[in-house]
């Protein structure tokens, strides 16, 4: 379903729907039909709206706490050094 919401197509044809039977409900005396319409698609436009800023900020979220860290359980059987470099995903031993 999120995937329906958040598809900028739909977003496109909600907006259609809003102006659409906006115009519909007022030019028929505002009966039920165009003001389903019209409740429909607004809430489709909100959802959007709303899902999108909160993806946007959850993926802000997650690369703020992004960390080079690598924890190494040795034992004292193995003598090595683990360099981890910055964001580039090398390990050299």
């Amino acid at each position: 379903m999120k995937s329906l919401i958040t598809n900028i197509k739909t977003f496109i044809i909600a907006l259609i729907g809003v102006v659409g039977g906006s115009i519909w409900a007022v030019n028929s005396n505002w009966e039920e039909e165009p003001i389903i319409l019209t409740t429909v698609s607004l809430i489709e436009v909100i959802g959007y709206l709303v899902i999108k800023a909160v993806s946007s900020r959850e993926s802000d979220d997650l690369n703020t706490e992004v960390k080079n860290e690598q924890n190494i359980t040795n034992n004292g059987k193995i003598k090595k050094q683990v360099n981890v470099q910055n964001n580039s995903g090398k390990i050299e031993m």
